[in-house]
């Protein structure tokens, strides 16, 4: 009788890579495996360094299993370290011993930094629905975790990332492009970085990571460039094309330097009965939602000129006493949208035959230009404001001019004099 036997393989398992996310810290190379042809230590070509964190890169049915630390817990610090972990999962195939939830559940050990991140969103979340943070600061967070900070970092351990992680993190920023193939502005690599900074120092507050220490985030210097501003005369030609039953939302916010997403959400009980005040209790988020308290989360009081009173006494005497909603509301008797008020605005501007401004820009900025222009303090600038301290105001001070009024009045004087000594004498 014939016996067929199984055929047995016994080719010996030669799956996976050792990569790393880091570059040679001399020439800002790539690290380049010793040998292409299989799985090998990484170096670099031409200073012949190592990298300090590598991980393993493990292809299973299909999918794949990255390995940061080894199984006492020890990060991939080394090539050797790298090796051994790679000869120890190809042995396993070969014994069929093989089990990747013994190399996947690292992934969701509390202080790996993906399932970390995840947890300490929804902990925002939370603080989103309870009213103390905003929508849009939330969509932040979460935006540039999903996008950039967990590709990187995946399950590394968030205790020993440290400050030379996070350089180096940087340094891959520096040469992420966007939209339209441009390279990261400087402000985005600062959001960035700031949601890893943020999500340390909670951590460290809450006493998750008192024992860990927190890297040492670099420190951006200001380079936004100058807004643009306007001056109140021009202010007020590109209000004369506003449409009258426009007019008043806008005013308010021209006049006062409140932010649009404040003066939508005015409603009567933030209006004193003597017309003579108003009271900023509540703002608009940048998905419409209705914040029961402002930016700076607390209220703030502003005395109202008799222009603005007469305004609010025409507006209101409209609209039913009973009525407690809304103060400015559009032609459907609804509150402004955000869209709305920034197409009639620049629909004014190019109609009073201004270049493009924002309502913004044209309204809270130049308030806040004008202020230290006249030679305001940044402390009754922020209370105009509404800032909470005088960091944010400081802004206004650098964009203002009046320092530079001195400097550039001596030289016309100066001019002047040489001019006149220049001139011939007369007979």
């Amino acid at each position: 009788m014939l016996t067929i036997h199984p055929k047995i393989d016994t080719s010996l398992c030669m799956k996976g890579n050792i990569r790393t996310k880091q570059k040679c810290s001399k020439c800002k190379g790539k690290f380049q495996p010793t040998d292409p042809k299989r799985a090998s230590a990484l170096l670099c070509p031409g200073c012949h360094t190592e990298p300090s964190r590598l991980y393993v890169d493990f292809p299973w049915k299909g999918g794949r299993i990255t390995v940061f630390t080894d199984a006492d817990g020890h990060t991939v610090d080394s090539n050797e370290r790298a090796l051994r972990i790679l000869g120890r999962m190809r042995s396993e195939v070969d014994n069929h011993t093989f089990d990747p939830a013994n190399y996947k559940k690292s992934i969701n050990e509390p202080y790996h930094l993906k399932a970390y991140i995840r947890k300490w969103l929804k902990r925002k979340k939370k603080r989103v629905d309870a009213g103390s943070l905003s929508y849009s600061t939330h969509e932040k967070y979460r935006h540039l975790a999903e996008t950039y900070i967990i590709p990187y970092f995946n399950s590394e351990d968030i205790r020993d990332i440290g400050t030379i992680g996070v350089n180096e993190f940087e340094d891959h920023l520096l040469e992420v492009t966007v939209r339209g193939g441009k390279l990261m502005s400087v402000k985005y690599r600062q959001d960035i970085l700031g949601t890893l900074k943020t999500m340390y120092h909670d951590g460290q507050r809450s006493g998750e990571l008192t024992r860990a220490k927190v890297p040492v985030f670099p420190v951006f210097e200001e380079t936004g460039g100058y807004w643009d501003v306007l001056e109140e005369e021009d202010q007020y030609i590109i209000l004369s094309y506003i449409p009258p039953h426009d007019y008043p939302i806008y005013h308010f916010i021209i006049w006062y330097g409140i932010r649009p997403s404040e003066a939508r959400a005015i409603q009567r009980d933030a209006i004193s009965k003597d017309l003579s005040k108003a009271t900023i209790k509540r703002t608009f988020s940048r998905n419409n939602r209705l914040r029961a308290y402002p930016k700076e989360k607390k209220w703030r009081r502003i005395p109202l000129e008799e222009e603005t009173r007469e305004i609010l006494r025409d507006l209101l005497e409209s609209q039913p006493k009973s009525f407690t909603g809304y103060v400015f509301l559009n032609r459907q008797g609804r509150h402004y949208s955000q869209s709305y008020l920034n197409d009639v605005w620049n629909k004014a501007v190019k109609a009073a035959g201004y270049p493009p401004i924002s309502l913004y820009n044209a309204s809270r900025h130049s308030l806040g230009t004008k202020l230290a222009d006249e030679g305001e303090s940044p402390e009754m600038i922020a209370e105009v404001l509404g800032h909470t301290d005088t960091k944010s105001t400081k802004k206004y001070a650098r964009y203002g001019t009046r320092a530079l009024k001195p400097f550039f009045r001596r030289r016309t004087i100066a001019k002047s004099k040489i001019v006149t000594k220049s001139l011939p004498m007369k007979k």
